[in-house]
């Protein structure tokens, strides 16, 4: 591994010769890695592709994000009424809320990672809206 591939690559290789197995540790030393962070960011990306609370969690467990980090990073995550409800909308076209394109949808919203109280919540908002326009 040679230091202009690698941010901070500079610092680790400053003086002496070193073996790449030593780079993690050394960049770990130098406060590169940080699972705090790290889990941060992953709630965030994962929040802002519109994935719900659970679906976060699978995937912080699948990237091996120690548990002890998981509540501090998901109290990061911003509250996702409105990102739930405009989801349910796109996934309905402008279509009434109700029958099987409804269950369709919310269905696809509980695979996305959204609890089911959420979603249900959010189809009655919208069904409310469609029946102010009748």
């Amino acid at each position: 591994v040679k230091p202009m591939n690698c941010p901070g690559g500079i610092l680790v290789y400053k003086n002496d010769i070193h073996s790449y197995r030593e780079l993690p540790l050394r960049m770990a030393e130098l406060g590169f890695v940080n699972d705090e962070n790290y889990a941060g960011m992953v709630v965030r990306h994962y929040a802002a592709k519109g994935c719900g609370r659970q679906r976060i969690r699978e995937e912080l467990r699948r990237r091996r994000v120690p548990r002890e980090l998981w509540d501090a990073a998901l109290e990061e995550l911003p509250d996702q009424t409105e990102t739930l409800y405009r989801l349910l909308e796109t996934r309905l076209r402008g279509k009434a809320p109700e029958g099987e394109e409804l269950r369709r949808a919310c269905a696809y919203l509980v695979r996305r990672g959204f609890a089911w109280d959420e979603v249900r919540e959010a189809a009655a908002r919208l069904s409310e809206g469609w029946e102010l326009y009748e």
